[in-house]
């Protein structure tokens, strides 16, 4: 049993690692959307890359993390139905959950959990994101 612990203790350390790196890829796509517009190609990628996150995070226990990237495939999603969508505050909101990600990951590789101004901050993301679609 304590091998499996250390297993999966190391596997939570080099997902961790990494995080920052995806997190990056994910912004790299947004930019290359504003920049170059609608892609529906570059959505999907997007996508995947969140949803993967969401998964890896759950199974790490990374809880907050996947609150976090739930909101964001939603936001994706949508954009990817409704591609005009991208004019309509979709780089700013679609950032803020990269930065909260960002900031989420790093405090779990610190050995902290996400403090409760953090938890407050995606409220208000997903306030934001709710108040801009109707």
């Amino acid at each position: 049993m304590e091998q499996v612990k250390a297993l999966l203790a190391g596997l939570r350390e080099n997902y961790l690692r990494d995080l920052g790196s995806h997190i990056d890829d994910i912004e790299q796509l947004l930019l290359a959307l504003e920049r170059d517009g609608f892609s529906l190609n570059i959505c999907r990628d997007m996508y995947r890359k969140v949803h993967s996150l969401k998964g890896s995070g759950g199974t790490f226990g990374l809880d907050f993390l996947s609150d976090i990237c739930h909101p964001f495939e939603d936001l994706l999603s949508s954009l990817i139905e409704t591609p005009n969508g991208l004019h309509n505050g979709f780089v700013d909101n679609a950032l803020a959950y990269i930065d909260l990600m960002g900031k989420t990951g790093n405090l779990y590789a610190d050995g902290q959990e996400p403090s409760n101004d953090l938890r407050l901050s995606l409220r208000t993301v997903r306030k934001q994101v709710s108040q801009k679609s109707h």
